[in-house]
């Protein structure tokens, strides 16, 4: 019961919660579970302005940092946390080998002479040594290579001595919907002197295996902190709005116009720096011989890369730079544009210095665009909220009798009872030669009990264009047929489907839209987050734009 209490948040967070948003299960989600604000429906135009809500933070548990710290000051005594004790039977299934030898200490206990540090400011690259699966790795490398990211998940206001105030506890935030901050004591499993699971390179550096322990008490143990997609931790360490592109190698053999906006979208994510992920295929009969080959070239196909670096070089040439974040980091890479290819004597000094093609200490190197295609099978870009780019946030749920309308042909009366979302599209796309706008737009629903992938219900969106004025489409909006631009279905998901996540890029002109998003079937409820990460060009500056070429490609649909 612990464990299925600790992965949830308090039900009390958000005072504007009805009794309609409680959930028939007793396993609460992390992502969802506090952080649905049960609108009747989401029919207002969200403008240039962020989510309001935004920058709050809950505290899961109703823990706070600051007065639990003051409390156990006061009382000169170290943290010892009540939600996540030192029991081993809150460590992995596979750690029992361990326990006989297994003690659990706060590292001043065991890192002596030296003294224990939260982070350390040499600036090593926090050179992660994997303990868990390779999921939760390219997360912790994209935080750990980021100092805003890094604040904003490990707050400044803690460390390890008295000047720091330090009392056993620590604080670390999470996107579980909205920013959740979770405190931990800093008792961690130890065998032998060292930290069981995660740690840093650096002995004396403690913020990976603490965050990793607060992590495990979000998700109720560190045996449910396993067998997640390395997007999960993206996204819940950084609160960046999800995209995936599937079906890589399939651009190989399509109109080149297709893989060259692909190319320029990475590019973009990666100057801005978003995070970037790029997994290879399952090993079946129709991938083995690809497999194979990706591995004698030097790839290993068993874990997730990160899109470091993305660099056009003109006359076509476009180049990856990947890093293995969970396997060797030493470079095995010897196809195109390996370390000591012929390819770089074309480039120029000043150029090779910038694409630092020298250094390799931590593990990546360039590649061929061609090359990322062929071996890769999925990209998953997670745009961050940053300064550039705008996100917009609806919080919502499907109630019976009230809004869940589902999304059966024809029944136009149920389909416009479903949430409406209205955005503004304004800021067009330089490199698109029919200057549109460029969205994307994801979907995230509760999961299933017992599940880490599938959602309660099949769900989807459409987008529609609307006219100015328009503040709510009624069903005659959706019975009318008229080839006026408008009343039709301008961009949707694939299918309805019971992923936890659904997401598209739209590119689509300047205007108004309304996003209503829906559960497949008719009357079945839950609660959803539904976010629009728009990219805004007009925020860019001249550097960032000079490094792409603008109307680069032609009209492609």
């Amino acid at each position: 019961d612990r464990i299925e209490r600790a992965s949830s948040v308090s039900s009390d967070t958000s005072s504007s919660t009805s009794s309609s948003s409680s959930s028939s299960s007793d396993e609460k989600d992390p992502l969802l579970s506090a952080t649905i604000v049960p609108k009747r429906r989401s029919s207002s135009l969200a403008e240039d302005h962020p989510d309001d809500n935004a920058d709050e933070v809950e505290y899961l548990y109703e823990q706070d940092f600051f007065t639990l710290r003051a409390e156990c000051l006061k009382a000169k005594k170290l943290f010892e946390d009540p939600e996540f004790p030192p029991d081993n039977d809150l460590l992995r299934k596979r750690s029992a080998r361990h326990f006989d030898d297994l003690e659990w200490l706060r590292p001043h206990e065991f890192v002596r002479p030296d003294e224990p540090i939260l982070v350390s400011d040499r600036n090593e690259g926090f050179d992660i040594r994997v303990g868990l699966d390779s999921w939760f790795v390219p997360a912790m490398g994209a935080v750990a290579e980021s100092e805003a990211l890094l604040n904003q998940v490990v707050p400044q206001d803690q460390g390890f001595t008295a000047k720091e105030s330090y009392a056993g506890i620590f604080h670390f935030r999470f996107w579980f919907g909205r920013w959740i901050e979770i405190v931990v004591d800093d008792r961690l499993p130890i065998k032998n002197g060292t930290p069981l699971y995660m740690k840093s390179a650096c002995v004396e550096e403690f913020w990976p295996a603490l965050l990793e322990k607060a992590y495990a008490k979000a998700k109720g143990s560190y045996e449910l902190l396993n067998h997640w997609m390395p997007i999960d931790g993206c996204i819940e360490l950084t609160g960046g709005v999800p995209e995936r592109v599937r079906d890589l190698p399939d651009l190989l053999s399509m109109d080149a116009r297709h893989a060259d906006r692909l190319f320029f979208d990475l590019l973009r994510a990666s100057q801005l720096g978003n995070v970037i992920l790029a997994t290879t295929a399952i090993k079946t009969r129709q991938t083995r011989l690809c497999l194979a080959e990706a591995g004698q070239l030097g790839l290993h196909v068993k874990y997730a890369y990160r899109v470091t670096r993305v660099a056009y070089l003109g006359e076509g040439q476009q180049l990856i730079r990947v890093k293995n974040c969970s396997g060797p980091l030493h470079v095995n890479w010897i196809g195109a544009w390996h370390p000591t290819d012929t390819r770089w004597a074309n480039v120029s000094e000043d150029i090779k210095k910038e694409l630092e093609t020298e250094t390799y200490q931590d593990g990546g190197f360039w590649m061929a665009y061609g090359d990322f295609l062929k071996y890769f099978k999925t990209v998953d870009i997670c745009h961050l909220n940053h300064e550039v780019d705008q996100d917009i946030t609806f919080h919502g749920r499907w109630e019976v009798g009230l809004n869940a309308g589902g999304v059966q042909k024809g029944d136009f009366k149920n389909y416009s009872k479903n949430p409406q979302c209205f955005i503004r599209l304004n800021d067009c796309d330089p490199s698109d030669p029919d200057g549109r706008c460029s969205a994307v737009i994801s979907l995230m629903q509760r999961r299933e009990p017992k599940s880490r992938a599938k959602g309660l219900n099949q769900v989807g969106f459409k987008v529609y264009r609307v006219e100015d004025h328009c503040e709510e489409l009624s069903t005659q909006f959706f019975a009318y047929r008229r080839n006026d631009g408008f009343h039709k279905c301008v961009a949707k998901t694939p299918t309805w489907q019971d992923g936890r996540e659904s997401n598209i890029r739209v590119r689509l002109s300047p205007g108004k839209y309304c996003i209503i998003p829906s559960t497949f079937f008719p009357d079945r409820e839950g609660d959803f987050i539904l976010r629009v990460h728009i990219e805004r060009y007009s925020r860019e500056t001249a550097d960032e734009l000079m490094k792409r070429p603008l109307h680069a490609i032609e009209s492609v649909e």
